[in-house]
């Protein structure tokens, strides 16, 4: 399997890179709660995971994040960088 995920979750190179994180609403529907865009400096490539880490994890402000990349691009499958809290 190389991937599971659900329609506007995750993007790659095809389509510039964001992720969202979902949740489902008060209807029972899967909603976008936030957009990740690919961090500064970083190439469009096949980034297919996307995790954020917990609340617990925030330090100074922000929070890692992981990215798996399914090219390999580099000899790297798996990224981390930071987001906001």
């Amino acid at each position: 399997m190389m991937e599971v995920r659900w329609g506007p979750g995750v993007g790659d190179d095809t389509c510039g890179g964001p992720h969202r994180t979902m949740q489902v609403n008060a209807s029972g529907v899967f909603a976008s709660t936030a957009v990740h865009n690919r961090s500064s400096g970083t190439a469009d490539i096949g980034n297919e995971g996307f995790a954020l880490a917990g609340a617990g994890e925030c330090t100074a402000g922000s929070k890692p994040v992981y990215r798996a990349e399914d090219s390999n691009t580099s000899g790297h499958a798996l990224r981390r960088g930071t987001v906001s809290c």
